[in-house]
């Protein structure tokens, strides 16, 4: 895939449905009446034509009328229109303007208006549409389009009053009602742009602009199943929209399915020949193939005749860089970010091109606007840091490194390591600077930072490896392989060499076999150099060399934990579940940290391995043993806790929770205690935990105190000792939370909903209060408040993951078809989430129940369910849904074992009956 992305389809709007009448014009007396006659009756078929959606013959038989009567009008009005419809922009451009020459009126200006803005001429349009009108409906219509051409211009905040101006002269005019939509997209405001169209749809369920804009929002925010939906729908309603066909082509492209991007593509051809959306598609489709040169080819086409079509500007710029033309692409995109200078794939790309100049400083100008946003743009980020090492600013670029390593998502691994290099000694910099200056392609200022390397004691492999990779890249790999061969002579257990000598023979086709498993010889199978064999062997579809090795390696570094968590990893992938319950056991006794003390992280990857493969016996043991020797880690205490209670041992559970109270009096302990007290009734146990948060937390010490008064049965008590908490502590959600799980578990829903809303309205701003009042209203059935409540927040901060989960399930109770999506996006942001995962597991199971050939999506939520049930297996609504889900794809024994499972670790959560139910109606094991 192209290193500058992929964008196409912003502003391709080519009607503005202005529903202008074809009347009002004079004729003038310049040819026979027998061929005004004749002119007159050939628009007539023509308008026929057009009724019967043939718009090839009415597009003859408008320039035969034409050629009849020169000065017929309607006709060349109409045919403008035509040519606006069909996005044939030049054509329409130039008939609008005779007409609007040869007689002005609020019609003509309008028409050639909406063509200059087609054509991307925004400045021009706003000179020719003027505020006069005849009408009140014609200002409208003008209002309209100039608020079209300002948001063009990306003169946003102008653009929204221009089309409020307009409905207040019209209310119900649904362009201007889109277009504040539109505004709220171009303001990053997505969900006020949703609330926007649906109260558009709840007035016009039928108006085709409408269901395409929202299908363009919902791509914005990566909902691409609501997004094919709704552009589905604009076409169903409107088989002309040629915007529409184009946006769901985008969306294919986006998703990799680019045949289907090529079947739509096909459809605005049939629409719209020749036009320049035709041609931007087909350009698109063909960068997407990366098959620059005819993308090259058929960018030319749109530029010989559209020279500022802005998303042609764009896309030419790309792919003119792509082609290694720098000057023409840097041309390209500066003309386009002059009208769209906020635009993030034209200014990374600018930047990019810039650093391939070696221009940093201009480069970080082309990155302002991206790096001033909060949270800032990840690709900006990293170009930036990039100039910052080309510039040689070590510690501004370590604060970039920094940065991307605290962001969530992909490459953070690789952030870190360039942050530790930053901050390491002159070697590391200079290394990587030289390493940044080969990805830029500068191999001469590369060249410069290897001579200076290579000055430095202790440097020669790292300089030597480096200078392979610049002759690799200068196509030389015959010295590439030599020079590699010298440093692994010399050093062979140094890891770049090896990991530069392994991209070579992968080019080359060469098996990495011979050469690796020498090296780990000749370096007594040092943990470094086995994972990056391993890596190998396994791209090189080698599993079982790679398990051989690791294995090997293991035998001769009994106490390596990197070398037990590849082993490890192996034994999972290799679906061999009694040697990974083997190999995580092992690992978790022997791993041993460099000061001689237990692998931590070498534990709890085999503990976190135990509970994934359901190994809850010899967790609970292991558990044991370790506790035993003297560990007095709280997550083990934890984790053998939940394998008591999992595998039905409950005085030991209850034994063990109070020892870990004894031992490990923490939080994460106590709140596990109290948990548990709560759900058991037992006062008890909720004292002690009340007597371990105590005196370091005495807010949580009263709460609990509170609570242990309840479970004795003093319930008005504990309600009024958790009223005082609440006046005293008005902005703690402890004490409000409490109380609602007291009043809720007395079966009072109204109140506890109560005390949660107020204390919401009290402290708005406190996220907790606000997930824990919209988790209630949604068990309560109130699925209307819950998601206007996270919609108002989500505007604030449009991609906090619990927020959209809490929205995904706020509209599954509403049945509205986005809720899926919603989940989906939760879960990509936030994998780890047991409970996102369970509401993105158990909504994609509904969705698959509900329509037939869906067994893909069945087993992909039963994947996602299977991995929340194992990050929290004492949940009993997460094992409910994965049981539920279970029987559903006919697993009826293991359904059986978690649904019974959910009801003795968690008997009273909320869907208890239903899970109750349902495991009756499996029957008893066969």
């Amino acid at each position: 895939m192209s290193i500058f992305g992929m964008w196409f389809g912003m502003g391709l709007g080519l009607g503005f449905g202005l529903g202008l009448s074809m009347g009002g014009f004079a004729h003038a007396q310049q040819v026979s009446d027998y061929d005004q006659a004749q002119s007159v009756e050939l628009a007539g078929q023509a308008a026929q034509a057009l009724r019967q959606g043939d718009r090839d013959e009415a597009r003859a038989l408008y320039k035969r009328a034409l050629l009849r009567n020169p000065d017929n009008f309607d006709a060349r009005f109409s045919l403008a229109h035509l040519y606006l419809q069909t996005g044939d922009l030049l054509s329409a451009e130039k008939e609008a303007r005779r007409t609007h020459s040869s007689q002005p009126s609020d019609l003509s200006e309008i028409l050639l208006g909406q063509a200059l803005i087609g054509l991307g001429r925004a400045e021009e349009a706003l000179e020719v549409v003027s505020l006069s009108a005849a009408s009140e409906a014609a200002r409208v219509d003008k209002l309209d389009l100039r608020a079209g051409a300002l948001m063009l211009l990306e003169r946003f905040e102008e653009a929204g009053a221009v089309y409020q101006e307009a409905l207040s002269l019209a209310p119900e005019h649904k362009p201007a009602r889109l277009g504040l939509a539109q505004v709220a997209i171009a303001q990053n405001q997505p969900l006020e742009a949703q609330d926007r169209i649906d109260e558009l749809l709840s007035i016009a369920p039928d108006f085709a602009p409408a269901w395409l804009l929202k299908g363009r929002n919902a791509l914005a925010q990566g909902l691409r199943r609501a997004a094919f939906r709704y552009l589905d729908r604009a076409i169903a309603l409107d088989p002309g929209e040629v915007d529409a066909y184009v946006e769901r082509a985008r969306a294919h492209l986006l998703a990799g399915a680019i045949a289907q991007a090529e079947q739509d593509a096909q459809l605005v051809r049939s629409v719209a020949p020749g036009s320049p959306v035709t041609l931007f598609l087909e350009a698109s489709i063909l960068f997407a193939k990366e098959d620059f040169q005819r993308a090259d080819a058929t960018y030319s086409r749109i530029a010989s005749t559209f020279d500022d079509y802005a998303p042609a500007l764009l896309l030419g710029g790309l792919i003119k860089a792509e082609r290694g033309d720098l000057a023409q692409a840097e041309g390209m995109l500066f003309r386009y970010t002059k009208q769209h200078p906020s635009h993030d794939v034209a200014l990374r790309a600018l930047s990019e091109i810039r650093l391939r100049d070696d221009r940093p400083m201009a480069a970080l100008e082309a990155l302002a606007p991206l790096l001033s946003a909060n949270p800032p743009d990840r690709q900006a980020l990293r170009l930036a840091a990039r100039a910052d090492v080309l510039q040689g600013a070590r510690e501004r670029a370590a604060a970039r490194f920094q940065q991307l390593a605290d962001l969530p998502g992909e490459g953070r691994e690789e952030a870190g390591e360039a942050l530790a290099m930053a901050l390491g000694d002159d070697a590391a910099w200079r290394i990587l600077s030289v390493r940044e200056r080969l990805a830029m392609g500068l191999e001469r200022q590369a060249e410069e930072d290897i001579l200076a390397l290579e000055k430095m004691p202790g440097q020669e492999a790292a300089a030597l490896t480096l200078r392979a990779d610049l002759a690799a890249r200068e196509g030389n790999d015959g010295r590439a392989r030599s020079l590699l061969e010298r440093v692994l002579r010399e050093a062979p257990a140094y890891l770049p060499a090896h990991e530069a000598m392994a991209l070579l023979e992968r080019a080359q086709g060469a098996d990495p076999q011979p050469r690796l498993q020498s090296a780990l010889e000749r370096s007594d199978y040092a943990p470094p150099l086995v994972r990056l064999a391993v890596r190998q062997f396994l791209n090189a579809g080698q599993p079982e060399a790679a398990l051989a090795v690791t294995r090997q390696a293991w035998e001769r570094h009994p106490q390596s934990g990197l070398l037990g968590r590849l082993m490890l990893e192996l034994s999972l992938g290799g679906q061999n579940q009694q040697a990974a319950i083997e190999t995580a056991r092992r690992l978790a006794r022997q791993a041993r940290d460099p000061l001689g003390g237990p692998d931590f992280l070498a534990q709890q990857e085999a503990i976190k391995a135990l509970a994934g493969l359901g190994a809850w016996p010899e967790l609970a043991q292991l558990g044991t043993e370790l506790i035993e020797s003297g560990q007095n880690s709280v997550d083990l205490w934890l984790w053998r806790a939940r394998a008591q209670l999992i595998i039905g041992a409950m005085g030991d559970f209850e034994q063990g929770l109070r020892e870990a109270l004894a031992a490990a009096p923490q939080q994460r302990i106590a709140d596990q205690v109290a948990h548990w007290a709560l759900a058991r009734g037992d006062a008890g146990l909720m004292t002690e935990a009340a007597q371990a948060r105590s005196p370091r937390d005495a807010l949580q010490a009263a709460v609990f105190t509170a609570q242990a008064r309840a479970l004795s049965g003093d319930l008005n008590a504990a309600l009024a000792a958790l009223d005082a908490l609440i006046a005293r502590y008005p902005s703690e959600p402890a004490p409000v939370q409490a109380k609602a799980a007291l009043l809720t578990r007395a079966g009072d829903n109204e109140s506890a909903g109560d005390a949660l809303r107020r204390a919401f309205q009290r402290v708005p701003e406190d996220a907790r209060l606000l997930l824990a009042f919209t988790a209630h209203q949604i068990t309560a059935g109130r699925f209307t408040e819950a998601r206007d409540v996270l919609r108002a927040q989500l505007r604030k901060t449009p991609d906090a993951p619990a927020l959209l989960n809490n929205l995904a399930l706020a509209l599954s109770g509403l049945g509205d078809g986005e809720a899926l999506d919603y989940a989906q996006k939760a879960y990509r942001l936030a994998p780890s989430s047991a409970a996102i995962a369970d509401s993105y597991g158990w909504l994609l199971a509904q969705e698959a129940g509900q329509e037939a050939g869906q067994e893909d999506a069945l087993a992909q939520a039963l994947d996602v369910l299977a991995k929340a049930h194992a990050a929290a297996p004492t949940s009993g609504a997460i094992a409910y849904h994965y049981g539920a889900v279970l029987a559903q794809a006919g697993q009826s024994d293991k359904a059986r074992g978690v649904l019974a499972l959910a009801l003795r670790v968690d008997p009273d959560f909320a869907e208890s009956g239903k899970a109750q139910a349902l495991l009756a109606s499996l029957g008893a094991a066969q």
